[in-house]
C-alpha cells in the first residue's frame, strides 16, 4: 500500500490527503482484514475487467460484480472527491488523470451535487454504525451482524474478542469527512443571500410568527442562479442532518448539539426558498410559505398525524384531513421555476433535472426531518403525479425515447420510491406512518408502478446498456425500482404476476451488468489497466465518462458512489441469495392456486 503514495488510497500529484491510508482503509475492511481491498487493487487482469459488450444474456459476465467490489469502490470513490475539495470549499470540477491537468470550466449544479454525494456517504457511515450498536445491543458485544449488508462499511478491524481495533482509525475517516462538509457547506452559505420579509403596518403580526427571513445561492459569477443548485444544497444539508440525528448519536463526529441547530436553521432558511419556486404557489414567497404551514398546522395539530388518536370526533377530523390533502395536492399541480435572479425573484419555465431535483430535496425534508415539515407531504405527492405526467407521460407521447423523460429519470424515480414507501396508521412515531384518513387517496402501488415502468423504459426504450457514455444516474432510478418491484413479490397484500417477476429479474441482470462495466471505467478499478505508465496515484478513485476519456468530473464520480451506496443497501445486502424473494413469490403463487384449485377442482399452472 506504502507503493500508492500519502492519502488513503494515494493522492493526485497536486495535493496530499488529510489522513493516512490505514484510516481510509477502516471505511471498506471486512471483519476478516484488509486482504479483500488489497486482492482488488492490485490484481488489474482481465479477470476484473467488465465486458463492455455484455448483455443479461451474458450470464458468466455478470458474475464479477460483488459485495466486495462494490465496497473497494465506494472507498476510492470518497477518496477522490476529498481529494478534490479545495480549500474555499468547493471541487475541481474535472481533473485528467493522464494529463495531470484541471479544467477551467465550472457548473454550480454540479458543485452542489458533489457537494451532496459527500454528505450521502457520511449519512451511510453514520447509518452503519447506528445499525452495528443497535446489533451489539439485541446479541452482545462482538456479535453485530451485517444489517442490510452493510457491516463492511465503517467496521474497522475487528479482534477475536469483538472490540474494533482501529476505532480511531475510522473515526478519524468520519471526522475528516465532517470536517469537509462544514467546508463545503460554508463554502455555499458565504455564496448566498438573505432575503428578508418586507415589513408592512398590515401584516397581522405575520412576521413575528412567521419565518422573517430566506436564503438563496448566488454563485459567483452567474447573475442567474439554478433552481437545481439551490436544491442540491438543501439536498447535502437534510442528508448532514440525518446523519447527525441527535446530540448522542453525533458525537463520534465532533459536531456539537449548537452545530446541529445552526445547521437545521440554515436548512430552515434555504428550503423554504425553494418550495416557494413552485409555478402553483404565489410569487410572494412569504405569503405563500405561510399559507402551506398554515394550512398544514391546523390539520397535524388535531393529532390524526402519526397514526395517533384525533382530540376531537374521529370522522371530523378524518374529514379535515381528507379536505386538506385534496387541496394541498390539488394545488401543486405545476413544476418550478428553474432559476431565480440575483434579487431572488423567480424567472424560467420547467426543466426536468431542476424539477426532478426540487421534488426530491422536499420529498426528503417532508419524510425524514420530523412533523416541523410534514405540511410538505401533500405537495411533494401531488408535484409527483404532476410530473410524472408532464415529463413522462406526456413527453414519451411525442417521442418515446424522450429527453425530458431522461432528465428527470433518477429524481423522479428516488422521488417515487420515498413517496410509495410509507405506511398509514401503525401508530409509530415515524414519518413512515400516514394517517389513515387519506389511505384511500394516497395509493402507494401506483406511485411504486410508476417507479417500475420508469425503470424499465430506462432499459428497454433509451437501452442504458448499450449507451457509451457513463449511465451511473440511471442505477440512482433503476436500484429503488428493483428494490419496489422485490417487495411486491414479497408483500402478501399487492397482487403479482409473471410480468412483475419478469421485470424484477432484468432490472437485476442491469444492475449486475451494469454497474460491473461502470466500475471498469473508475481509475483503480480497472481504468488504468492499459496505461502502463500510471503513477499509481493520479486520480484514484475517480469515474471516467466513457471507456476512452480520461477526465474526471465531479457529477459522474458523485452519481456513480451514490448507485454504489443503493446497490449495496438493497441489492447485495446478501449477494449469496440474489433472488431470495423469488422463493417467496412462488410460494404466494402457490397458495392462491391451491385455494382456487380446491374451489373448482381444477389444476393451475405454478408461475
Amino acid at each position: 500500500l506504502s507503493l500508492m503514495g500519502r492519502g488513503p488510497f494515494g493522492s493526485s500529484s497536486r495535493r496530499a490527503s488529510s489522513y493516512d491510508q490505514s484510516a481510509s482503509l477502516a471505511y471498506v475492511t471486512s471483519a476478516d482484514g484488509f486482504a479483500p481491498l488489497t486482492r482488488m487493487l492490485f490484481s488489474f487482469g482481465d479477470e476484473l475487467t467488465a465486458n463492455p459488450e455484455a448483455t443479461c444474456e451474458d450470464r458468466d459476465a455478470n458474475i464479477l460484480l460483488n459485495r466486495e467490489r462494490l465496497d473497494s469502490s465506494l472507498a476510492l470513490g470518497l477518496a477522490f472527491l476529498t481529494d478534490h475539495q479545495r480549500p474555499e470549499g468547493n471541487f475541481d470540477y474535472e481533473y485528467d488523470w493522464k494529463t495531470d491537468e484541471l479544467s477551467e470550466d465550472d457548473s454550480s449544479v454540479r458543485q452542489a451535487g458533489a457537494l451532496w454525494g459527500l454528505s450521502l456517504i457520511f449519512h451511510d457511515m453514520m447509518d452503519t454504525r447506528h445499525r452495528e450498536e443497535e446489533s451489539r445491543e439485541r446479541n452482545g458485544e462482538g456479535s453485530g451482524g451485517a444489517l442490510w449488508g452493510l457491516s463492511s462499511l465503517f467496521q474497522g478491524m475487528v479482534d477475536t474478542r469483538g472490540r474494533n481495533a482501529e476505532g480511531s482509525a475510522r473515526d478519524s475517516v468520519l471526522r475528516d469527512v465532517v470536517r469537509r462538509l462544514r467546508e463545503g457547506i460554508d463554502f455555499f452559505r458565504k455564496n448566498s443571500r438573505i432575503l428578508n420579509r418586507p415589513i408592512t403596518d398590515d401584516d397581522h403580526g405575520a412576521a413575528l410568527v412567521g419565518i422573517n427571513k430566506m436564503r438563496y445561492i448566488q454563485y459567483p459569477g452567474d447573475q442567474l442562479n439554478d433552481a437545481g443548485c439551490q436544491a442540491l444544497v438543501c439536498l447535502a444539508l437534510i442528508e448532514f442532518l440525518r446523519g447527525l440525528n441527535c446530540e448522542q448519536q453525533a458525537a463520534p463526529t465532533g459536531v456539537s448539539a449548537d452545530e446541529i441547530d445552526d445547521y437545521q436553521e440554515l436548512l430552515d432558511e434555504f428550503l423554504p426558498f425553494l418550495v416557494t419556486q413552485h409555478t402553483a404557489l404565489s410569487e410572494d414567497r412569504f405569503e405563500a410559505w405561510d399559507a402551506l404551514v398554515e394550512a398544514g398546522a391546523k390539520v397535524i395539530d388535531s393529532g390524526v398525524w402519526f397514526g395517533e388518536k384525533p382530540r376531537g370526533s374521529e370522522q371530523s377530523a378524518d374529514l379535515q384531513m381528507e379536505k386538506w390533502w385534496d387541496d394541498a395536492a390539488g394545488v401543486a399541480e405545476g413544476a418550478f421555476h428553474s432559476r431565480f435572479d440575483e434579487l431572488g425573484k423567480r424567472s424560467g419555465g420547467p426543466s426536468p433535472y431542476y424539477d426532478g431535483e426540487s421534488l426530491l430535496a422536499i420529498t426528503k425534508a417532508g419524510k425524514y426531518l420530523g412533523p416541523a415539515y410534514a405540511h410538505l407531504w401533500p405537495l411533494a405527492a401531488g408535484t409527483a403525479s404532476s410530473l410524472y405526467d408532464f415529463h413522462v407521460v406526456k413527453a414519451r407521447h411525442k417521442d418515446e425515447d424522450s429527453s425530458d423523460t431522461k432528465g428527470c429519470f433518477q429524481w423522479l424515480s428516488m422521488s417515487l420510491f420515498e413517496l410509495s414507501t410509507v405506511t398509514f396508521g401503525t401508530g409509530r412515531k415515524s414519518r413512515f406512518d400516514l394517517p389513515t384518513a387519506i389511505q384511500k387517496l394516497y395509493r402507494v402501488e401506483d406511485l411504486g408502478a410508476h417507479l417500475v415502468d420508469l425503470a424499465m423504459w430506462m432499459v428497454d426504450v433509451h437501452q442504458t446498456l448499450k449507451r457509451g457514455r457513463n449511465t451511473g444516474y440511471a442505477y440512482e432510478g433503476i436500484t429503488p425500482a428493483w428494490a419496489w418491484a422485490a417487495h411486491t413479490i414479497k408483500s402478501p397484500d399487492i397482487e403479482t404476476d409473471k410480468d412483475t417477476v419478469a421485470n424484477a429479474r432484468k432490472l437485476h441482470c442491469t444492475i449486475q451488468t451494469g454497474m460491473d462495466k461502470l466500475i471498469s471505467w473508475q481509475v483503480g478499478m480497472g481504468a488504468e489497466a492499459s496505461d502502463e505508465i500510471w503513477n499509481g496515484k493520479s486520480g484514484l478513485g475517480g469515474v471516467q465518462n466513457a471507456a476512452d476519456e480520461s477526465g474526471l468530473r465531479i457529477d459522474v464520480t458523485q452519481h456513480q458512489m451514490h448507485a454504489t451506496i443503493l446497490a449495496r443497501r438493497y441489492v447485495y445486502q446478501d449477494e449469496y441469495a440474489a433472488f431470495p424473494w423469488i422463493e417467496a413469490h412462488r410460494a404466494k403463487t402457490r397458495k392462491a392456486q391451491g385455494k382456487a384449485a380446491a374451489r373448482d377442482g381444477t389444476q393451475t399452472e405454478e408461475i
